[in-house]
């Protein structure tokens, strides 16, 4: 399992790829059909609180996940650079 984890306003928040593949925040799943294989990052904005998380998919492409502050909705985006 890969995780990393980052601080915002006093508050620690992991990110990880559960063994499934999924991508996973404190616990929640942040997107079932992920498919993560390595990787994972997390960086919050410290200006806005605007989460980030990065990771590998299956297919080796570098993967985002963005959530907004007030928005409970993640947001995927394959960024189409090839990674391990």
């Amino acid at each position: 399992m890969s995780s990393a984890i980052a601080f915002y306003e006093g508050k620690k928040y992991y990110a990880y790829i559960a063994p499934n593949g999924n991508v996973c925040m404190n616990g929640g799943v942040v997107d079932k059909g992920s498919n993560a294989k390595s990787g994972v990052g997390l960086s919050i904005n410290p200006e806005n609180g605007q989460k980030v998380i990065t990771y590998t998919n299956q297919s080796g492409h570098l993967c985002t996940e963005t959530q907004n502050v007030g928005d409970p909705k993640w947001y995927w985006d394959d960024l189409e650079y090839s990674a391990k």
